[in-house]
């Protein structure tokens, strides 16, 4: 049986109902569910996430503000709905999710797990990639979608209904954010430069309250 029960108080702003629900979706799945995982995730986006979603689908996905999901599990022993739940509590910061699952086998998943994706506007690009001035570049583009190259940075031309670069182009810097305008070139060009993955930071088992931890 819970510690205690949970009076949303405590969080203030917009949106209280639907953080109030939250807590109560997340309290509700603690009583139904063997393993607590805290994961952090990296270049988040729908596809790859849905995927997962797929693979999980006797489980439970919680993303939310981590202020909300830290007060659904307890952040000191006197508030924790469960016992060992404040421990689990402070590994929840940046950006996080929870899942509840009976699956014994799930860290062993999420390490295993890793996609390719096109990058977002602030992605750390990986690499350098540059773009090769002359006919060659962008031969596979049709002529009608150059001047949105260009308003998108790119100095082109046609030349008998042929996309020309007129100079070399760097649209990603090993280590420098991606721009809002890269991002749609290199996703036009087809490059995919981030990485989605779910890391497992920490574990809590509700048969024995234990907590482990993954963050090395």
């Amino acid at each position: 049986m819970p510690k205690r029960n949970i009076h949303l108080t405590k969080v203030k702003k917009e949106g209280k109902q639907r953080k109030e629900r939250l807590v109560e979706r997340i309290q509700e799945s603690l009583n139904n569910y063997k393993y607590l995982y805290v994961l952090s995730h990296e270049n988040m986006t729908t596809n790859p996430f849905n995927k997962i979603r797929k693979d999980f689908l006797e489980s439970k996905f919680f993303l939310g503000k981590n202020k909300v999901m830290q007060f659904a599990l307890g952040r000191t022993p006197e508030e924790e709905f469960k016992t060992n739940l404040c421990g689990v509590a402070k590994y929840i910061n940046k950006e996080c999710c929870l899942l509840l699952t009976n699956d014994d086998n799930a860290s062993e998943y999420f390490e295993n797990f890793s996609k390719k994706d096109y990058a977002k506007a602030g992605t750390i690009a990986p690499k350098t990639i540059t773009l090769e001035e002359g006919p060659e570049t962008l031969k596979s583009f049709s002529f009608a979608i150059e001047p949105h190259m260009r308003k998108l940075g790119l100095v082109t031309k046609l030349v008998r209904s042929k996309i020309i670069l007129c100079k070399d182009t760097i649209i990603a810097k090993e280590g420098q954010p991606i721009t809002a305008e890269n991002a749609k070139i290199l996703k036009l060009l087809g490059y995919k430069l981030a990485e989605f993955k779910l890391r497992v930071l920490a574990r809590w088992n509700s048969e024995t309250s234990e907590i482990e931890s993954f963050d090395d």
